[in-house]
């Protein structure tokens, strides 16, 4: 019995330090991805299963309202170019009873790395004991509801999908997800077609009426920037005036000053001669004299001329006393309704710049059709062919400036090949991972609180992770608030 009690007695010792070990471990590796030579080839990968990873925002979908009735079919075109075909009288209860009314159809689309990662979509597929990424050619989630209550496809009634994507060619399949399990499961395969052509592009005359837009909305820019007001300098006694100039008519921008002495601007180099030194000028007899503007706001330039020789001064009006009070007061007016048109020209310029862009985008698009008979996941993928394929048999993952230790739990980890539009969430690889050296890659792991770290592009390239690698992540330093911020860091 006192045996028992010893023996009892070291196991809780061996837990208590193993606890103690974890514990330590963490503070210092946010996660860890290693190859037993115990484990066999059923328990290599993980059961996958989707876990959007952020906390403060996801990946937005398109709501289109649809009224169920047994007459009308609805086709409707989404923003993304995606078209959805629903025959009339498609949804029905759980139970199979007809919906009567409205009904809300929202799908959400996937088209690079940046939706993959906002998805928690599993992006491998699993045949005969072997896993495989898989490269997405567009990827859609749909679903439907009235009135808050989830509905379905009736039976003998199918949705069709023309989606919009990005790669027009390759050998792309179609599979559906299974939520519960992550799998997917092969649906069939067909090739994509062009959204729009040069030829029946309905948006070319548009196109060209943007440019045009485009290019009237900048020239009025540039007009209202040539006729900026000008800040009315003060008269300074200690720059040398310039009484004899009387040249403003011909410059908008002081039209409305009155009073102006010209004075030297206190700006000199090789070409610009310093007033306040070459006090001899003011002896000399000009035959002629000119004022221009310079590239400094405020600033002219003025040329002096006989026969003899030519100089330069960069010079600035001014005024004293009321006649300055009185200006500076109306500049501070007419400046703010300058800066108030040039802001609303340029949030003009903006939105047609992205229209332009958004309509020259549906020539580089392709749409890819097949019909679904009952809402979930779909997507187009293809098995990623590996060049240079290199593989991490154990990963240790540390974070860089980490303050406090977080359980490897609450981090996900990413392996993310933009180019090849392909995200693998590495929990779900218990033996290390695979990627190819041929192409960009990164690491993304994703915190509490949706604090990004990274081991960049360059890391990879430089570093060639191989065998049992450590890898040091570090702070993306950017806030999470949108996918504009998460395509910030993909970028790096």
């Amino acid at each position: 019995m006192n045996n028992l009690k010893y023996l009892g007695l070291i196991g809780l010792v061996a837990l208590a330090i193993l606890a103690y070990a974890c514990q330590s471990s963490t503070q210092n590796r946010g996660a860890q991805a290693g190859l037993n030579d115990s484990e066999t080839s059923e328990d290599q990968y993980i059961a996958s299963s989707i876990k959007e990873p952020f906390q403060q925002f996801r990946k937005a979908g398109t709501t289109i309202k649809v009224m169920n009735n047994k007459m009308e079919a609805v086709t409707k075109e989404l923003p993304s170019g995606t078209v959805l075909h629903i025959p009339a009288a498609t949804f029905v209860y759980e139970d199979q009873q007809q919906v009567e009314g409205e009904v809300e159809v929202t799908l959400t689309e996937y088209h690079d790395v940046a939706d993959l990662l906002m998805s928690g979509i599993p992006m491998h597929y699993d045949s005969a004991g072997e896993r495989h990424i898989l490269q997405t050619a567009g990827m859609v989630k749909i679903s439907a509801n009235k009135d808050g209550i989830p509905v379905m496809i009736a039976e003998g009634k199918e949705i069709q999908i023309d989606l919009a994507s990005l790669e027009g060619k390759g050998d792309y399949n179609l599979y559906e997800l299974d939520p519960k399990q992550g799998n997917w499961s092969y649906q069939n395969t067909a090739s994509a077609t062009p959204m729009a052509t040069e030829e029946n592009n309905p948006d070319n005359d548009s196109i060209s009426k943007l440019s045009s837009r485009i290019q009237s909305i900048e020239a009025n820019i540039a007009s209202m920037t040539q006729k900026a007001p000008v800040k009315p300098a003060k008269l300074d006694n200690s720059m040398a005036p310039f009484d004899f100039v009387k040249d403003n008519g011909k410059f908008l921008e002081l039209k409305d000053y009155k009073g102006i002495t010209w004075q030297y601007a206190g700006i000199s180099n090789e070409r610009f001669l310093d007033a306040n030194k070459s006090q001899a000028i003011f002896g000399e007899i000009w035959d002629d004299m000119s004022l221009s503007k310079y590239k400094q706001k405020g600033i002219y330039i003025l040329t002096l001329k006989n026969k003899r020789k030519q100089i330069e001064f960069l010079v600035e009006p001014a005024l004293d006393g009321k006649a300055y009070e009185k200006a500076l007061k109306d500049f501070k007016k007419r400046e703010a309704a300058y800066k108030a048109k040039v802001k609303a020209q340029q949030e003009e310029l903006v939105k047609v710049k992205a229209e332009q862009i958004r309509r020259k985008r549906r020539l580089e698009r392709f749409r890819r059709t097949f019909r679904i008979a009952k809402l979930g996941i779909y997507n187009w993928d293809r098995i990623m062919k590996m060049k240079q394929q290199t593989t991490v048999l154990a990963a240790n993952f540390n974070y860089e400036g980490l303050e406090e230790p977080v359980n490897s739990k609450d981090i996900e980890t990413y392996l993310v090949m933009p180019n090849d539009k392909s995200v693998i969430n590495l929990k779900n690889w218990r033996k290390g991972f695979r990627y190819s050296a041929a192409v960009p890659n990164m690491l993304i792991s994703i915190l509490p609180g949706d604090k990004i770290y990274v081991y960049k592009k360059a890391a990879f390239k430089k570093d060639k992770p191989e065998g049992e690698f450590d890898f040091t992540l570090v702070n993306s330093g950017v806030v999470m608030n949108s996918e504009e911020d998460l395509r910030e860091i993909l970028a790096m």
